[in-house]
């Protein structure tokens, strides 16, 4: 729905739209130059890549509905082979946070429990990880009982999850009468970094991947057609459920989903209160049952949530505020070393307003500008630094996409270049939003809320690039959509010409 001046909802969807806009030029004021100096000679190949964009565009537009839609599945099938393969080559032993996740769903699935006091140490530190642990169990355990190998089936799942939040963004399409465009965002995935590179890094980022692209088709759903109380009720019920899980499995899905319903409020108004009250209900009640599971549960020691060497929000906020924002050993040492959670707690907020204060209103924009450029300006999306811890493989690959490989340099500059193709795409594309006199409330609304979202959320919190990863399906969302209107406008352009 194309909302005019003077329209209702018009005041507040375009002053979200400037804001957007504002802060999405920040970002790429951030990035240019670090992605510039990377890309080098390989910048020179993003006019050779839109134009063959444009070109691929063109030629999926005339195809049929019926086409687009068996050539989709198809190349689906074929990535997923791919995928799988590529998860094989690029294999490495679980490190981080990562490994620690899987193993303890390896002793769940070969024990029962955890075996190792680390292990109940570790999700005792990090909780938010338990619900990740037991996600990858039942599916080990639903694998292995059908006779699969343990390392094979985190690999099925990884490429499943990525398959699927490919899926649920064509749907998306289809459910709009758009397969063409449904297949060029699909194609845009297959090539895109975050869908490649994390082949092999079956973590949270490509887990929750697929409930991301699941709330874009549900909202879908909800921003066309009729708005009645059943099609209200049975929704919110769906999406509070698929946030539900894509929260516990990594939180941010949530802003996601705060920007479908944000989306939703501005286009049906007061409309949306049975919606809300709705998807609230739901939602609270399936975290309030994680957390009641977590306080008496088989796997940790019960009664003693929150537990004593919990990490709380204010050590994240806390480590977002050391220099770029990554992750900081010194911190995690600082925090881990005090005894309670409430001494922890305030320590966490003592310097955190120690460094707020040091910091200034310049050294705070300084910091801010700083990480921004840390979590943006990485066309690998941090993949190539994970690839390269303890890999199991001797691939020749290893030697292109890991860091510190024989041709990373190459690869990198490449990956450089199709960040910066994207960045510009995405920022030419809010800054013409923001001019025109009208604001079409639909999907690419909603993600560019998404976006901003994650963004902002990305300024207070630990950040780095691994961390957009599960938005992945936003970012290729809108960057398709602008190939779209190039070719359109080229178009126009030639017409008028002639």
């Amino acid at each position: 729905m194309v909302i005019a001046k003077r329209e209702k909802g018009y005041i507040i969807a375009k002053f979200l739209v400037i804001v957007v806009c504002v802060a999405f030029l920040i970002i790429l004021a951030c990035c240019i130059q670090p992605l510039i100096v990377d890309a080098k000679w390989f910048i020179l190949l993003i006019p050779v890549i839109l134009i063959a964009a444009v070109f691929l565009w063109r030629l999926i537009s005339k195809a049929k509905n019926s086409v687009c839609i068996a050539l989709f599945f198809v190349l689906l099938t074929v990535f997923g082979i791919l995928i799988y393969i590529l998860g094989l080559h690029l294999e490495q032993l679980p490190a981080w946070d990562f490994g620690r996740v899987q193993r303890g769903a390896w002793e769940l699935t070969l024990n029962g429990q955890f075996q190792l006091e680390s292990t109940i140490e570790y999700f005792q530190e990090y909780p938010n990880n338990f619900f990740p642990a037991l996600y990858l169990f039942r599916w080990l355990v639903m694998f292995t009982d059908a006779g699969v190998k343990p390392g094979d089936t985190v690999l099925i799942l990884n490429t499943l999850s990525l398959s699927l939040a490919i899926l649920f963004i064509f749907l998306t399409f289809l459910r709009l009468k758009q397969p063409q465009q449904g297949l060029f965002t699909a194609i845009w995935c297959f090539l895109f970094a975050p869908f490649v590179l994390y082949a092999s890094i079956y973590y949270t980022d490509t887990l929750s991947m697929p409930y991301v692209s699941a709330i874009i088709y549900v909202a879908s759903i909800l921003l066309t057609g009729e708005f009645k109380v059943k099609k209200q009720v049975i929704f919110a019920a769906v999406l509070a459920a698929v946030t539900g899980v894509g929260y516990l499995l990594k939180g941010t899905p949530v802003i996601a989903a705060i920007a479908a319903i944000l989306t939703l409020f501005i286009l049906r108004g007061r409309k949306t209160i049975l919606f809300l009250v709705t998807f609230t209900v739901i939602f609270s009640i399936t975290i309030f049952w994680w957390q009641s599971y977590t306080k008496d549960n088989p796997y940790l020691p019960s009664g003693e949530s929150p537990y004593p060497s919990q990490l709380t929000a204010y050590h994240f906020i806390m480590m977002g505020l050391n220099k770029n924002g990554g992750y900081s050993e010194a911190d995690h040492v600082f925090s881990t070393s005090i005894a309670t959670i409430e001494e922890r707690e305030a320590e966490n907020k003592r310097i955190i307003m120690e460094r707020i204060y040091e910091y200034g209103f310049i050294g705070m924009l300084g910091h801010l500008l700083e990480k921004i450029a840390f979590t943006w300006a990485d066309g690998g999306y941090y993949a190539p630094y994970k690839i390269s811890i303890e890999p199991i493989s001797d691939s020749p690959l290893l030697e292109i996409v890991a860091y510190g490989g024989s041709h990373f340099k190459t690869f990198s500059s490449i990956l450089s270049a199709s960040q910066l193709m994207l960045l510009l795409l995405l920022a030419l594309g809010f800054l013409r939003d923001s001019i025109k006199n009208s604001v079409k409330l639909d999907i690419r609304y909603m993600a560019k809320l998404a976006i901003f979202g994650l963004a902002f959320f990305l300024l207070i919190w630990e950040t780095r690039s691994r961390y957009l990863v599960n938005f992945a399906p936003f970012l290729a969302l809108l960057g398709a959509y602008e190939i779209v209107y190039l070719s359109d406008f080229l178009k126009k352009s030639a017409s008028n010409v002639g």
